[in-house]
Protein backbone atom coordinates (compact mmCIF):
# COMPACT_ATOMS: atom_id res chain seq x y z
CA UNK A 1 0.00 0.00 0.00
CA UNK A 2 1.22 3.47 -0.86
CA UNK A 3 1.68 5.68 2.19
CA UNK A 4 1.49 8.93 0.25
CA UNK A 5 -1.62 11.00 0.92
CA UNK A 6 -3.36 13.63 -1.15
CA UNK A 7 -2.76 17.12 0.15
CA UNK A 8 -5.34 19.91 -0.07
CA UNK A 9 -3.84 21.24 -3.31
CA UNK A 10 -4.05 17.83 -5.00
CA UNK A 11 -7.62 17.35 -3.77
CA UNK A 12 -8.54 20.79 -5.13
CA UNK A 13 -7.01 19.93 -8.53
CA UNK A 14 -9.03 16.71 -8.75
CA UNK A 15 -12.21 18.51 -7.64
CA UNK A 16 -11.66 21.30 -10.18
CA UNK A 17 -11.13 18.74 -12.95
CA UNK A 18 -14.32 16.93 -11.92
CA UNK A 19 -16.36 20.13 -11.74
CA UNK A 20 -15.09 21.26 -15.15
CA UNK A 21 -15.87 17.87 -16.68
CA UNK A 22 -19.41 17.79 -15.27
CA UNK A 23 -20.07 21.36 -16.44
CA UNK A 24 -18.75 20.64 -19.94
CA UNK A 25 -20.71 17.38 -20.32
CA UNK A 26 -24.24 17.92 -18.98
CA UNK A 27 -25.80 15.21 -21.16
CA UNK A 28 -23.40 12.57 -19.88
CA UNK A 29 -23.69 13.76 -16.28
CA UNK A 30 -27.43 13.88 -15.65
CA UNK A 31 -27.19 12.25 -12.23
CA UNK A 32 -24.49 12.30 -9.58
CA UNK A 33 -23.85 8.61 -10.14
CA UNK A 34 -23.34 8.90 -13.91
CA UNK A 35 -21.31 12.08 -13.47
CA UNK A 36 -18.97 10.28 -11.08
CA UNK A 37 -18.59 7.26 -13.36
CA UNK A 38 -17.94 9.27 -16.52
CA UNK A 39 -15.51 11.62 -14.77
CA UNK A 40 -13.52 8.71 -13.33
CA UNK A 41 -13.37 7.07 -16.76
CA UNK A 42 -12.19 10.32 -18.35
CA UNK A 43 -9.50 11.04 -15.76
CA UNK A 44 -8.30 7.44 -15.79
CA UNK A 45 -8.00 7.58 -19.58
CA UNK A 46 -6.13 10.88 -19.32
CA UNK A 47 -3.72 9.36 -16.81
CA UNK A 48 -3.18 6.14 -18.75
CA UNK A 49 -2.79 7.83 -22.14
CA UNK A 50 -0.81 10.84 -20.88
CA UNK A 51 -3.26 13.39 -22.28
CA UNK A 52 -2.39 17.04 -21.82
CA UNK A 53 -5.38 17.70 -19.52
CA UNK A 54 -3.65 15.73 -16.76
CA UNK A 55 -0.27 17.47 -17.00
CA UNK A 56 0.85 19.39 -13.97
CA UNK A 57 -0.59 18.66 -10.54
CA UNK A 58 -2.89 15.86 -11.72
CA UNK A 59 0.16 14.04 -13.11
CA UNK A 60 1.85 14.41 -9.73
CA UNK A 61 -1.20 12.79 -8.12
CA UNK A 62 -1.00 9.85 -10.54
CA UNK A 63 2.75 9.39 -10.09
CA UNK A 64 2.81 9.61 -6.30
CA UNK A 65 -0.49 8.18 -5.08
CA UNK A 66 -1.55 5.97 -7.96
CA UNK A 67 -4.81 5.89 -9.87
CA UNK A 68 -7.05 3.77 -7.64
CA UNK A 69 -5.64 5.15 -4.41
CA UNK A 70 -6.16 8.71 -5.69
CA UNK A 71 -9.86 8.05 -6.26
CA UNK A 72 -10.20 6.32 -2.87
CA UNK A 73 -8.54 9.21 -1.05
CA UNK A 74 -10.53 11.76 -3.05
CA UNK A 75 -13.78 10.09 -1.95
CA UNK A 76 -12.64 10.02 1.68
CA UNK A 77 -11.61 13.68 1.65
CA UNK A 78 -14.82 14.75 -0.11
CA UNK A 79 -16.96 12.95 2.50
CA UNK A 80 -14.93 14.51 5.32
CA UNK A 81 -15.35 17.99 3.81
CA UNK A 82 -19.09 17.44 3.38
CA UNK A 83 -19.37 16.36 7.03
CA UNK A 84 -17.53 19.52 8.13
CA UNK A 85 -19.94 21.69 6.14
CA UNK A 86 -22.94 20.01 7.76
CA UNK A 87 -21.63 20.66 11.27
CA UNK A 88 -20.90 24.34 10.59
Amino acid sequence: MNEFRLNDEMFAAMKAHRDAYVTANPKRCRTERTAERHWRERLTSAWLNDWSEQWGLLRTVRNTVGIQEAFDQFDTMRKANAAKEVTL
